[in-house]
């Protein structure tokens, strides 16, 4: 404990709430390093709002690989699950007002062109909002039942005899707004599916499943996952029967070489036929990324890969976790501030690849890096100097324009060393400029657009395991190393 109260105190030194990227006026601040400048040709998705406070701009991002935003827009209601669907070539993503729960589709430019809400007297829910190859949509909700629970024994006292029981509904759509499938889990999993010995037991309402997540599996099923009940399960896209459960009170797999997930996010099959999870770890401190391959006959969880921070934290709700087809993995780290990261990239020999960190009480709910192969043209800078004065000018054909100033003319004037990005109207946000770096207020840059190297990481101490500060490592241990962007690395030291 006293070792991992210094390291959070040292971290907290290092990240800093400074920003090293330009944001737009009003806009959360935050931190973006790059390690690997491998080209993917891909960018980061995501929603940001307070976790503390309803106050303050809610927004959806789109930043470049190198943490410049290239898109993005700003609400007064919380949103959620930024991302892209390709098949459809739209943005699809969740906003909360109260209960009112709205999922909404943007096309390539950026317009909004359609919504959703639940029917049948459901309560809303923003977890997920999925569209399948058939253009159907699929969402997830919630419904309340008066039950007796006296029959029940939960945190070691009886279940309330007029309890009022919260069970995860999934509607699916199709393309006319038509309820075509409807699954409730209250006739499907019983109350006693709850884990309590990790979540504390309330009446009213007692939310014993909490789905936070749908995949559709590779044989037209649907995976599911339910946090309180520490449970993923397969269900039946006909029938609604479940066909198999992983995890929690009942699960029909063993772990093999694993204690198995808590709590846990964001259940997908994987291209190579494994589950890929969000691993919470709630209650613990060492929220993850893992790999199941799954026996259906011998009925074993053998867990194959997984992914962790350099150093571990507690992740105890929302978080993302996704494989690319290119080796690498993003986990968005959800209900987390600093000094740990929001969103890390990792390479596919487990390196880190990127962090982003956010401004404190920050958060998004999940993190995504794709491509965008419509993604509009980005506006470009112009620079000019009479050799005393450097000016910055975008084409005058956008309707507004809002620079990393402030200011929100055609062209500025730079009175000051810096990076600059313009962000002008598109659809229903602002398209990004590319950044310019000005380095000498007389001179335009000799390249215009930055060129990013990696990132040297320079140790900044050495600690031994019980966290206090050694001059350099001993010999034949083990000890902390605590890097410049804040990330600490377990090493083992050999020699005399």
């Amino acid at each position: 404990m006293r070792a991992r109260l210094l390291v959070m105190l040292l971290l907290s030194s290092i990240v800093s709430n400074a920003q090293n990227r330009p944001v737009p006026n009003g806009l959360p601040t935050y931190d973006f390093y790059r390690y690997n400048t491998t080209d993917l040709g891909m960018h980061y998705l995501y929603g940001t709002f307070n976790s503390t406070s309803n106050s303050g701009i809610k927004t959806i991002q789109i930043l470049d690989e190198n943490g410049y935003i290239a898109w993005w827009t700003a609400f007064s209601r919380k949103t959620f699950d930024f991302k892209y669907h390709p098949d459809l070539n739209r943005y699809l993503y969740t906003q909360r007002l109260q209960g009112d729960i709205n999922h909404y589709e943007l096309d390539e430019n950026f317009n909004k062109v359609d919504s959703l809400t639940g029917v049948n007297g459901i309560e809303g829910d923003i977890h997920e909002f999925q569209v399948f190859p058939n253009g159907n949509r699929c969402i997830l909700a919630a419904r309340l039942y008066p039950m007796d629970l006296s029959g029940y024994t939960f945190n070691g006292v009886p279940g309330d005899a007029n309890a009022t029981v919260k069970g995860a509904v999934i509607q699916e759509f199709d393309v006319n707004d038509n309820l075509v499938f409807e699954w409730e889990s209250i006739n499907h999993l019983s109350p006693d599916h709850f884990i309590d010995t990790l979540f504390n037991y309330s009446p009213n309402p007692f939310d014993y499943v909490h789905a936070n997540s749908i995949d559709l599996d590779d044989d037209g099923n649907l995976l599911v996952s339910l946090r309180t009940s520490n449970l993923v399960c397969k269900i039946d896209h006909q029938t609604g029967n479940v066909i198999w459960k992983l995890g929690g009170n009942y699960s029909d797999f063993t772990f093999t070489n694993d204690n198995g997930f808590l709590a846990q996010h964001d259940a997908r099959r994987l291209p190579n036929g494994n589950i890929g999870i969000f691993d919470n770890q709630f209650g613990q401190s060492n929220a993850r990324g893992v790999e199941y391959s799954l026996d259906t006959v011998a009925m074993t969880a053998t867990l194959v890969h997984s992914t962790a921070y350099s150093f571990p934290f507690a992740a105890n709700s929302m978080g993302s976790y996704r494989q690319l087809s290119n080796g690498f993995e993003i986990l968005g780290w959800g209900n987390l501030m600093r000094p740990s990261p929001s969103v890390t990239l990792f390479d596919p020999q487990g390196a880190i690849a990127t962090d982003i960190f956010f401004q404190d009480s920050i958060i998004t709910y999940r993190a995504f890096m794709q491509e965008l192969p419509t993604l509009p043209t980005r506006p470009t800078i112009n620079c000019q100097t009479d050799g005393a004065t450097v000016t910055l000018s975008v084409d005058n054909n956008y309707n507004y324009y809002l620079w990393s100033t402030d200011e929100t003319a055609t062209s500025i004037t730079v009175n000051q060393l810096g990076t600059y990005q313009c962000w002008v109207d598109q659809g229903i946000g602002m398209l990004g400029s590319e950044p310019i770096i000005i380095d000498d207020l007389s001179q335009c840059p000799s390249v215009g657009l930055i060129t990013l190297t990696p990132i040297e990481l320079t140790i900044v101490a050495y600690f031994d395991l019980l966290g206090r500060k050694i001059e350099r490592p001993t010999p034949n241990n083990f000890h902390f190393v605590l890097f410049e962007d804040g990330s600490l690395e377990r090493r083992f030291t050999t020699g005399d």
